[in-house]
């Protein structure tokens, strides 16, 4: 082999490796659990072209396809970005953003509904709200969630309850017990309460939600008044005591890292509207019958006495229980 020729052979080898170090960098179902806009599912495939071994351990020859899709991806990446044209879009462009004060992207824009919350809430005669729990684990949220959900239910006012680890069940299956991961789970609650609150109904969401700037990024998506916080406040020995879940004794055991109220904070209400102490020396209902009377005072639900007084003139007038609308009789 002459020197010229062996010039030439060591060019295009290092050719073909460039080419490979690119096709390597390329999205492939090998590297598919990098790419956060297109989560691994099962185990990764062998592809010989992007791992760059051949069957028999030897380098492969880079895949010449790829060459004129690396040069397209290339000069768009290099080429000017006047007002004409628009930036590429990313995996981070393709995730949905958070309702916590960034943007959405400008392809999304808000549509209106074909019924307002007023005429809703008219409907139910009920104002629309969410009722937040916010406790140590084994403090009594859920408990006292469920007995405001059925006291509310019991007076005929329209009512859903929305609890932590119901949702870590489906919405919120995904997510773990990290700050970041709190923040979502509490984003994601608090984007499911309002939804329902504007419907009309009194959202009782019973959550840990333990600090203060998550429970206030929720109070911020509603209009005032209509967020009402209620700090199940349990003595921390208490709950210990109860311990439903064995969390306390996988904390003591050390089998168990990051328990709230234990090795991770706990940031408490500064002014809940309401404040429960669920020790044990009151009843639950007795708790629940004590934030439903917030409700009334503040005039977001009506009182007992008001809608049996409603009901009773409505069956003395021989009129159904509740007339239907004019928004309930389309189809």
């Amino acid at each position: 082999m002459t020197a010229g020729a062996g010039i030439g052979v060591l060019s295009a080898r290092a050719r073909s490796r460039g080419l490979l170090a690119q096709t390597r960098a390329l999205p492939t179902p090998h590297r598919a659990a990098e790419d956060p806009c297109r989560p691994h599912r099962g185990k990764p495939t062998r592809a010989l072209a992007s791992s760059g071994q051949a069957a028999g351990g030897r380098p492969a020859a880079p895949n010449r396809m790829l060459a004129p899709c690396i040069a397209r991806a290339a000069a768009r990446a290099l080429a000017p970005r006047g007002p004409h044209r628009p930036p590429m879009m990313s995996c981070q462009d393709a995730v949905p953003r958070h309702a916590s004060g960034v943007p959405p992207s400008p392809n999304v824009t808000w549509q209106p509904g074909g019924v307002p919350s007023s005429a809703k809430e008219a409907a139910l005669g009920q104002r629309g709200c969410v009722v937040w729990l916010t406790g140590l684990s084994g403090a009594g949220k859920s408990a006292v969630g469920a007995a405001v959900e059925g006291e509310l239910a019991a007076r005929g006012v329209a009512t859903a309850l929305l609890d932590g680890d119901n949702l870590r069940h489906g919405l919120c299956a995904d997510l773990g017990f990290s700050e970041s991961d709190r923040a979502e789970n509490v984003r994601r609650a608090g984007e499911a309460a309002r939804l329902l609150a504007e419907a009309g109904l009194v959202a009782v969401a019973a959550l840990v939600s333990p600090y203060a700037a998550h429970r206030a990024a929720a109070r911020a998506r509603l209009p005032p008044g209509r967020f009402i916080e209620v700090h199940v406040d349990t003595p921390l020995a208490v709950c210990a005591a109860r311990d439903p879940k064995a969390l306390y004794a996988a904390a003591r055991g050390g089998a168990l890292v990051g328990l709230t109220g234990v090795d991770a904070p706990y940031e408490a209400p500064v002014a809940p509207e309401v404040r429960l102490v669920a020790d044990g020396r009151e009843p639950v209902p007795v708790l629940a019958r004590r934030v439903v009377a917030f409700l009334e005072g503040a005039g977001l639900v009506p009182h007992s006495t008001e809608r049996a007084a409603k009901a009773g003139s409505r069956k003395a007038a021989g009129a159904p229980s509740r007339a239907p609308t004019a928004a309930g009789r389309r189809e």
